[in-house]
């Protein structure tokens, strides 16, 4: 069996997926009409922390000067 990949094959890939335009299938797969969620506590907790050890080496650094 020989099977050519031609521009109707991909046309009626995407059809038989339920797309009729290429776009619209390279947003369904790469997940586009996700809206990703970002937990911003957590990055609030991260830069809090990244105070802290600033904080703490500064008073490190001072001490020997």
């Amino acid at each position: 069996m020989n099977t050519s990949i031609t521009v109707d094959y991909f046309k009626e890939y995407r059809k038989e997926l339920g797309f009729t335009n290429q776009g619209d299938v390279k947003k369904f797969f790469a997940g586009k009409d996700i809206t990703p969620t970002v937990d911003y506590n957590y990055i609030k907790l991260l830069n809090t922390r990244l105070i802290q050890i600033i904080k703490k080496m500064n008073l490190l650094v001072s001490k020997d000067i």
